[in-house]
């Protein structure tokens, strides 16, 4: 889509006559749709440039914190804080929440550690964030051997691929270069990762949100369809709110009680 745009600047428009409200060199004739994808491209990849500094800034900013609270207090209280007060001060920086900015340290280890190609394709812009934390999540805790072999390929699929079909590649080709491995990594994620939260929302309502196995989610996402199926054709609900009444009854015919 982009070919043959690489390098090229955007037009500036003309504003004799007037005091622009903006700097000039951001202000784009979008008449030419050429100008306007060069455009595009140059701000993403600036974008990229930017969140990647952030992200390993942050990631040091943790390891330098860490390695003072080692110097003053001592292993034990400093693997007890564990570099959450950076991670704080961090957060409250960027105006971010507590999580993300531990997100991003985590990230930003595993590319000074263990990812050198994804560290450079993000520094040089070619990557986004989304696709560099998926690379991240789905390599962690992969041996440097079966790493070595896989993050070429994981750089060179994100390059084409949105976060999801990147993480689905990444797991076929850990599959196919080390399958005992990519077994038992399976099934660490599935001992860590499974999880049921509910949020307060917005105007009374609330959300329900969980992560399962596979077999799980096509378990559940088959009984709320069954039930769902179990009604008459003149009932007025949408297949939305007909979906949640069955998902709603469902976790009250085990926990005992009724829904509504």
């Amino acid at each position: 889509m982009f070919e043959g745009l690489e390098g090229a600047e955007p037009a500036v428009v003309s504003h004799a006559g007037r005091t622009p409200s903006r700097p000039a060199e951001f202000v784009i004739d979008h008449e030419s749709g050429f100008d306007a994808l060069a455009a595009l491209r140059i701000h993403a990849r600036a974008e990229n440039v930017a969140a990647a500094h952030k992200v390993l800034t942050l990631a040091a900013f943790a390891r330098r914190a860490f390695e003072d609270d080692l110097d003053r207090f001592g292993e034990d209280i400093a693997l007890e804080r564990g570099g959450r007060g950076a991670e704080s001060e961090a957060a409250l920086a960027l105006g971010l929440s507590f999580s993300l900015a531990g997100k991003y340290v985590a990230v930003g280890n595993n590319l000074d550690h263990h990812l050198p190609l994804t560290r450079a394709a993000f520094l040089d812009g070619r990557l986004d964030y989304p696709r560099v934390r998926t690379i991240s999540e789905f390599t962690d805790q992969v041996s440097d051997a079966t790493l070595e072999a896989l993050e070429p390929l994981a750089v060179d699929a994100a390059l084409q691929r949105p976060p999801r079909a990147l993480a689905a590649e990444i797991m076929r080709q850990l599959i196919r270069i080390n399958p005992d491995e990519a077994a038992r990594l399976r099934k660490r994620r599935e001992r860590n990762s499974r999880f049921i939260s509910v949020s307060a929302d917005r105007h009374g309502m609330a959300t329900l949100f969980g992560t399962l196995t596979a077999a799980e989610g096509q378990a559940v996402a088959g009984l709320i369809e069954e039930m769902g199926g179990t009604v008459c054709a003149a009932d007025p609900r949408t297949p939305d709110n007909l979906r949640t009444d069955a998902g709603g009854t469902s976790l009250h015919e085990v926990l005992g009680g009724s829904w509504r």
